[in-house]
């Protein structure tokens, strides 16, 4: 079976939001995700707030564990 190329733009992706990379400027993380099919993410880590809290992408709603955030 052959094995599919993950493009580099889904890398940075994965890299910010799975494994809580945050080099990548935020600008430039709100702009991947903007082109890509996301319209949403949750959030559960303080530190990722604050990551998407340099952005224009704004809370949509809130529990104790989570936060959802809009991508605009």
């Amino acid at each position: 079976m052959k094995k599919k190329k993950i493009k580099d733009w889904m890398k940075k992706i994965v890299a910010v939001y799975y494994y809580h990379d945050y080099s990548l400027p935020a600008e430039e993380f709100q702009s991947l995700v903007r082109g890509s099919k996301v319209d949403y993410i949750i959030s559960t880590t303080r530190e990722l707030d604050e990551y998407l809290s340099g952005t224009t992408m704004y809370v949509l709603g809130q529990t104790e564990n989570y936060r959802v955030w809009k991508v605009v």
